[in-house]
């Protein structure tokens, strides 16, 4: 017997979610990934309309693609925790350039964006300000940033020298506050339990245990987690994640 970590009700419930989106003829689709934010426990998760062989043979929830904002939250992760503040102030005036590490002849230019000039870094979150976070990743480090999303959202999908011939590593673009490399929605959902757990780490998994022929314990899941972020700067970058949603 092997027991999973999926609810099925959550299941139901993410797929009934999935299925707001519209049929179009475009290819375009959603995925659904929800962890168990204390243990990293996969409760549901959705990789598109289904299953159909020489099809639809990708699970979305996997398969990684372009992050858009979304990056930004590991931005402000990293830059919280080096210190930065929510009242702390740059500039989110576009146009703005932004150098390449190891390519100074082919800069990052972001001029297709929402302005905003010299404000507090909670204003930029809220308005998610691409030339301000752009500016942010600069300040606080390219590679810092790209270290902190590996340490956030670690699993047997993501993690620090894969190959490439798996996976294309995260890199430290000028371009990443704009979703320059390519991450899954579980990916994603792995850094964000990081978050909710006030730092503390679980990669996600699929079985709680299992139990052989005779009943019999063979295997149970076990991971203390790591801290990777500390406890302060968690709770403020969740803080600070806030102004979107009010």
């Amino acid at each position: 017997r092997i027991h999973t970590t999926l609810d099925s009700t959550l299941q139901s419930l993410a797929e009934q979610a999935r299925n707001e989106l519209p049929e179009n003829t475009t290819g375009i689709d959603a995925s659904v990934v929800s962890l168990d934010a204390a243990t990293g426990a996969i409760r549901a998760m959705v990789g598109g309309r289904g299953f159909v062989p020489n099809e639809r043979e990708v699970n979305m929830a996997l398969s990684p693609r372009q992050t858009g904002s979304s990056v930004k939250v590991f931005i402000l992760a990293a830059a919280v925790q080096a210190g930065a503040q929510a009242n702390d102030v740059l500039d989110g005036t576009k146009p703005c350039t932004l150098p390449n590490p190891g390519n100074e002849a082919e800069p990052f230019i972001i001029t297709d964006a929402v302005s905003r000039g010299v404000v507090t870094l909670q204003e930029h979150t809220t308005r998610s300000i691409n030339c301000a976070f752009g500016r942010l990743s600069q300040i606080v480090g390219l590679h810092r940033v790209v270290d902190t999303i590996y340490r956030m959202a670690e699993s047997p999908y993501l993690y620090r020298d894969q190959p490439a011939s798996e996976r294309l590593p995260i890199e430290p673009f000028a371009s990443l506050a704009t979703g320059a490399n390519e991450m899954a929605a579980i990916d994603m959902a792995s850094g964000i339990q990081a978050l909710a757990n006030e730092g503390v780490h679980h990669d996600p998994y699929y079985v709680d245990f299992i139990d052989g022929p005779d009943g019999e314990r063979i295997h149970t899941h076990l991971d203390p987690g790591s801290q990777v972020l500390d406890r302060d700067a968690a709770l403020a970058t969740v803080e600070i994640l806030k102004g979107p949603i009010y």
